[in-house]
């Protein structure tokens, strides 16, 4: 456990997070000041856009509904978090963990890029987030068929990312 970082330290909510997760037996990444009272972070519909969070540890937070659009949380442990409904366009989330997160699926690599794309579940609809795009799973698909059509010399990736959107859909019930 090492001292929070300035950047960190700067969101009232994060050291009463890392408490809350010490308590429960977790070790987080951060060492919350001595008698911190253990909050869990409840950010759910706040807005974090452009938020620095890499590093982060963000395990079981509740994110539903929050607005990360163009945050960075490379890196960040979000092991168990409520992504539901979360707005990911622009965001950083390279190397970030997302073992047991909810509302979120990830699969890659896909395409030439070899790019990791992210399912998120919005009420009545999933949102993808890969590279700078973010839309729904239809529009997704549909960028993905005339961008990666026959003729274009790269139609072999069409298929990994229409496989790709496939496995979102049936993991986050969204309409493939």
């Amino acid at each position: 456990c090492g001292v929070i970082p300035d950047y960190l330290a700067a969101y009232p909510w994060y050291a009463p997070h890392l408490a809350w997760l010490a308590a429960r037996g977790r070790t987080p990444r951060h060492k919350p000041p001595e008698g911190t009272l253990p909050v869990r972070a409840d950010l759910r519909g706040m807005d974090l856009r452009d938020a620095r969070l890499p590093w982060a540890d963000l395990g079981g937070a509740r994110l539903d509904g929050c607005d990360l659009s163009g945050a960075v949380l490379t890196g960040a442990n979000l092991f168990g978090a409520n992504l539901a409904g979360a707005n990911l366009a622009w965001a950083n989330l390279a190397g970030a963990d997302l073992a047991g997160a909810r509302g979120i699926h990830a699969v890659g690599p896909v395409g030439v890029e070899r790019r990791t794309i992210y399912g998120v579940a919005h009420p009545g609809v999933v949102m993808v987030q890969a590279g700078c795009w973010w839309g729904s799973i239809a529009d997704t698909r549909r960028r993905v068929i005339e961008r990666y059509a026959d003729g274009t010399g790269r139609e072999e990736y069409r298929e990994g990312y229409l496989a790709a959107l496939d496995e979102i859909a049936a993991v986050l019930g969204g309409a493939a």
